[in-house]
């Protein structure tokens, strides 16, 4: 009778540990200057979590990281124990917050994180989204097809260590064709910030533009640079590429060239049904960082599955893989780094429009 007793509570144990809540910690800035592809991101993961609620017990936490030190963000983490760290959605933030995780030993996936700077690297972080050089080089060499010929950069300083490699590789890139770029790099504060840089910006009389920022402030920019320089085009990096863009670019981002990964009207089934219940219930349709935090919650789960629970435990044995994307199959290197399918968009009738299969 003691050795049934003794058995059964074995079991009960290892049942009630393979049934042990997931933990996530959700961490971004989410009332910073760069907020809405934090906010966006962060809402992908919510619905991603309530979609899981039916296969999985899923416990998580929201962490702001803006105005807050690495000691506390340190803090909270011991304090919480996640599973995974789901987040940031931006290169800077990633900066602080990648390192942490490794230091700590705490997986680490990254939705919107595009940076070269841990690519390649045996570290606690994967990525559903491709490093950036593949996006710019593509389009720096489309641009010199394009016949441009006075390219400016215009960059948002927001967002530093993203915008490193476009600075670098527009630079070495032009230089080498014997062709000045000028590079301007803005702050978005104070009421007059818009007619500050687009003075600064006509006055270098550019026959084109690449705009690394965020799609407010580059439909903003682009507004205002139109009206007045007739004939200028636009090249926009893939963090301009929202609906906020379209917003407020108007007429004048008509033309505007971009090269991603993410296809707004894209056909896949998956996709499509998550897109339909965003245009249901907000009238629009959803955003690269809405469509990757959705992403990146399933491949934490996925993850979580396949290591028994012991996520940072069996970490290194989990890639390569490929998962399967809303849009597309996405494939994981031995690093957790993403390769997708590239595609040429531009901005047609005031929509996105994949100009290339």
């Amino acid at each position: 009778m003691m050795k049934k007793i003794l058995w059964t509570a074995v079991v009960c144990v290892l049942f009630l540990g393979c049934a042990r809540p997931m933990r996530v910690m959700i961490v971004g800035d989410f009332s910073g200057v760069s907020s809405m592809l934090h906010v966006e991101g962060r809402e992908g993961i919510l619905w991603a979590i309530s979609d899981l609620r039916d296969e999985k017990k899923i416990l998580y936490e929201m962490l702001d990281i803006h105005n807050i030190s690495d000691d506390e963000v340190k803090k909270v983490l011991q304090k919480y124990r996640p599973d995974v760290i789901l987040g940031p959605f931006e290169s800077t933030i990633g900066a602080r917050l990648i390192p942490l995780a490794n230091e700590m030993a705490i997986p680490i996936i990254c939705p919107t994180v595009s940076t070269s700077c841990w690519t390649g690297k045996r570290d606690y972080m994967a990525r559903v989204v491709p490093e950036n050089l593949q996006e710019i080089r593509s389009l720096l060499c489309r641009m010199e097809r394009d016949g441009v010929s006075r390219p400016l950069l215009l960059y948002a300083e927001a967002n530093k260590v993203y915008a490193t490699a476009w600075k670098e590789e527009s630079s070495n890139f032009w230089t080498s064709k014997g062709v000045n770029v000028v590079i301007v790099p803005y702050r978005f504060e104070g009421s007059g910030w818009v007619e500050e840089v687009a003075e600064r910006v006509v006055r270098a009389r550019p026959d084109a533009l690449i705009i690394v920022a965020g799609g407010e402030e580059g439909g903003l920019l682009v507004q205002r640079i139109g009206r007045q320089l007739s004939g200028v085009r636009f090249y926009l990096s893939g963090w301009t590429m929202d609906r906020y863009f379209l917003r407020w670019s108007g007429r004048y981002g008509e033309g505007a060239v971009v090269i991603h990964h993410f296809v707004m009207n894209h056909t896949n089934q998956g996709y499509q049904n998550i897109a339909r219940r965003f245009l249901e219930q907000y009238g629009q349709m959803p955003s690269f960082g809405f469509v990757y935090g959705y992403e990146a919650m399933k491949l934490a789960a996925e993850l979580y599955d396949d290591a028994k629970g012991q996520l940072a435990k069996r970490w290194f044995s989990l890639f390569p893989r490929t998962f399967e994307g809303l849009q597309s199959a996405v494939y994981l290197d031995q690093y957790g780094d993403a390769t997708r399918k590239m595609f040429i968009i531009k901005v047609v009738s005031n929509e996105w429009q994949v100009a290339n299969e």
